[in-house]
């Protein structure tokens, strides 16, 4: 699997727009993560990618809310292998195992 390599956002997700259904995806979805149902959302997702039905890119029945980890998971050509440990109460750290790969050389 190739690694992502940082490409420039579409312009797009820095209108006033976006930032409406963005926010009325979140509002709808109680700030919760539709995947896990555990953690707060703070992504909004394309259910369907844009790059496959473009015509759904502003259809809010098309977004869903997601934690960082369930849209890491869900984008894994980006590269960013994650780890959580949430084994005490209230505690939520979300891992980069990448950069710890990189820490250790390996």
């Amino acid at each position: 699997m190739g690694r992502y390599t940082g490409k420039k956002a579409d312009p797009f997700y820095l209108s006033a727009n976006w930032k409406r259904l963005r926010k009325m995806a979140l509002e709808r979805d109680h700030y919760l993560c539709q995947r896990c149902r555990r953690r707060v959302a703070v992504v909004v997702h394309h259910i369907v990618p844009v790059k496959e039905c473009p015509e759904k890119m502003r259809d809010l029945s098309n977004l869903e809310s997601v934690c960082a980890m369930c849209h890491n998971l869900l984008h894994p050509e980006k590269g960013r292998a994650v780890a959580v440990r949430d084994d005490l109460p209230g505690d939520v750290r979300i891992i980069d195992l990448n950069a710890r790969r990189k820490e250790k050389g390996t």
